[in-house]
């Protein structure tokens, strides 16, 4: 038993080493890149936030590394959309995302925890880390892969060295949220048929469409090529409400599972079958 919380507490502190909120220095790409890091260091964060966008949207895999950790620090942006340009520069090959999306799948800070992912992502950055400039990144990365790797089963270990691979650099810049949409509205009472999920119910058409749109924000891709119902009910003593549902889907399994990934990302959710 000592030897295992030994163990924890070694790893929780190596891979504390990669914290939220670092910015490491590096040689900006381009001069709107550096007065963003600039902003960064001086806390002007709206400032390095309007820097780093269109850079981040023009592809510019250090830009994304930079915004994703100002979202997930906290600063001006949601956790989804920090996910979001992490991942995107991982996939580019940028070292510093691909470890930092190792840290958030090992600890489960925003997604999932995912044991293969986690291993996945630190692999490749301790492959890609460069020993001369990045020796700390590169070391730090090959202790938590071997500290994964233990966590894994041989299934999800072969799983794991496939995709490691099968991996690629990735230059596409990440897709945006899905627009606002006014989606269907029904009327009181009206029974809509479909499958689909259930994501919260307001008092009104109006806010429910609000809601729409801030969980579109906040969750971005998890709902891509899902469309809005409102459902109007009346619970007689506890009011008229309207519930803020996204669908269709083939079947309840399909909605079943689409909840269970929106839970792990503290959503609150639930099927619901009309007929």
């Amino acid at each position: 038993m000592r030897l295992s919380l030994q163990r924890g507490a070694a790893v929780i502190a190596v891979i504390a080493a990669l914290g939220a909120g670092s910015f490491p220095t590096a040689t900006p790409a381009v001069a709107d890149e550096a007065a963003a890091r600039a902003s960064l260091q001086a806390g002007d964060y709206p400032k390095a936030v309007q820097e780093l966008q269109p850079l981040a949207e023009k592809g510019e895999a250090s830009a994304q590394y930079l915004l994703a950790e100002t979202y997930l620090g906290g600063h001006g942006g949601t956790t989804m959309e920090g996910l979001k340009w992490m991942t995107a520069a991982a996939e580019q090959g940028y070292a510093q995302a691909q470890a930092r999306l190792g840290l958030l799948y090992a600890t489960g800070k925003g997604v999932a925890i995912d044991n293969v992912q986690a291993y996945r992502w630190f692999s490749l950055a301790a492959r890609l880390a460069d020993p001369n400039t990045q020796k700390s990144l590169k070391s730090v990365s090959e202790t938590n892969q071997r500290v994964i790797a233990k966590r894994l089963s041989p299934e999800d270990r072969a799983k794991a060295d496939a995709a490691i691979i099968a991996w690629k650099p990735n230059g596409a810049v990440a897709a945006l949220p899905a627009p606002p949409s006014s989606g269907t509205v029904g009327k009181l009472g009206e029974v809509i048929p479909g499958i689909r999920i259930q994501l919260a119910a307001m008092r009104s058409p109006e806010e429910a469409a609000q809601e729409w749109s801030h969980l579109q924000h906040a969750l971005g891709d998890a709902l891509a090529g899902l469309n809005l119902t409102v459902e109007s009910v009346d619970l007689g003593t506890k009011g008229i409400y309207h519930r803020v549902q996204a669908g269709p889907f083939a079947d309840k399994a399909a909605a079943a599972a689409k909840c269970t990934a929106l839970k792990a990302l503290n959503q609150d959710c639930l099927v619901v079958v009309r007929k």
